[in-house]
């Protein structure tokens, strides 16, 4: 009988033994970009490998295209699961710039993504995973990608021998999202943090823990004490990562950055100060919307503010400006018209300006977008936007918007 363990070891090499297959390796170069379910019919019974394997690696080899390219490109392995909880390689390869040093331990590696571009920042990374088939897929693919300084150890925490200090150590526990609960319940989290992080500062000056993008910032600060740094990264204007950097040092006022990449640039605010750059083109009206990375970091109404930007409602998350700016973290829409937003007014407009459909986003406002949607019997769609929102005195507002 193989116990799980054997299985795991089955599995895995299962999948790196068909990757080393030279008839194999021909198939996937020549039919990479091919549909996987049409290559398992047209090929049955007409190739010397497991196809239905080799088809599932091709799926996911496509998946994976944009989130790990270099993984891809050098036909690594891993499985659905494992691919599934690893990082993406541009907020992995952003996460090593913001720390460096001569050694790195990462309590959860799991793939090894964070730990592949730590590896460029720190003289020497140890990756410890539990799971031994996410383990065997992170040491073959180590040599795949041609990085030589991680050590990949299969162990628990409970087994780990430590060494005397690491200039860092980082980790990413697992969250178990279907329980809703987790979000602001750090003790559920595996490992448990609020038990653990005591003991691993006593290895470390820099604990560096990646958290759920919807974790609550205030119930995270009063939960833990000493924290250096917030990060909150987002990947095109979505959260998708928050990091917190504790220490052992006393820590007066922590220190918040949002980060936002997107694809033709990386904005990263922490408070300073900024200077505007204005836009030749001007509007009569522009509305702007700050990214989610600085609206969860809570860095929005002070990055507007030295923006000169002044906004809809106190605190809140539209602002108004006479022209575009050009160095702008957020989404820019030029102002068409503006109504009062009752769902008569607002059919009127839409039936006078002949739109059939509409993309749809609300601040500060009543009813959720769905709820808009479904009151309006209008599709989603086109160039334009309907924002709802409220002005400082309570008002009801509607901004029919063009993307700027």
């Amino acid at each position: 009988m193989i116990n799980d363990s054997q299985n795991d070891i089955v599995q895995s090499n299962e999948i790196i033994e068909l990757l080393e297959t030279p008839e194999a390796q021909l198939f996937l170069n020549k039919h990479i970009n091919e549909r996987p379910e049409n290559l398992a019919l047209t090929y049955s019974g007409k190739v010397n490998f497991d196809l239905p394997k080799l088809t599932q690696i091709l799926h996911l080899y496509q998946k994976a295209q944009h989130k790990l390219p270099d993984w891809v490109i050098n036909r690594c392995a891993f499985n659905s699961k494992s691919y599934a909880q690893s990082s993406h390689w541009e907020l992995a390869n952003f996460k090593s710039s913001l720390f460096g040093g001569k050694n790195l331990l990462d309590l959860t590696s799991g793939l090894g993504v964070d730990a592949t571009y730590f590896a460029k920042s720190f003289e020497q990374v140890i990756a410890l995973e539990h799971d031994l088939e996410t383990h065997q897929f992170a040491t073959y693919n180590q040599q795949k990608l041609q990085v030589d300084n991680i050590r990949f150890v299969h162990t628990d925490l409970e087994s780990f021998k430590y060494e005397e200090s690491y200039d860092m150590i980082y980790l990413d526990p697992d969250r178990r999202p279907e329980d809703t609960r987790i979000l602001g319940d750090f003790e559920s989290y595996s490992p448990n943090i609020v038990e653990g992080h005591s003991k691993w500062l006593k290895h470390t000056n820099c604990l560096v823990i990646k958290l759920s993008p919807m974790v609550d910032l205030t119930v995270l600060q009063r939960t833990f004490q000493n924290i250096h740094s917030i990060y909150v990264i987002g990947y095109r204007n979505e959260v998708k990562e928050v990091l917190i950097h504790l220490t052992n040092d006393v820590v007066e006022t922590t220190e918040h950055v949002s980060i936002h990449i997107t694809k033709s640039q990386v904005w990263r605010y922490n408070g300073e100060s900024i200077t505007p750059q204005m836009a030749t083109s001007k509007h009569e009206s522009i509305l702007l919307e700050p990214s989610k990375p600085l609206i969860k970091s809570g860095l929005s109404h002070s990055y507007c503010k030295e923006m000169g930007l002044s906004p809809i409602k106190p605190l809140g998350f539209y602002y108004i400006n006479s022209q575009q700016i050009e160095n702008f973290d957020g989404r820019q829409f030029k102002i068409i018209e503006q109504i009062d937003a009752s769902i008569k007014d607002v059919k009127k407009l839409l039936k006078k300006r002949g739109i059939k459909a509409i993309d749809i986003a609300q601040r500060h406002y009543f009813d959720d977008v769905r709820t808009i949607r479904n009151k309006l019997k209008i599709k989603e769609g086109g160039n334009l936007f309907l924002h709802f929102t409220t002005d400082d005195k309570g008002k009801s507002l509607c901004l029919l918007t063009e993307r700027i």
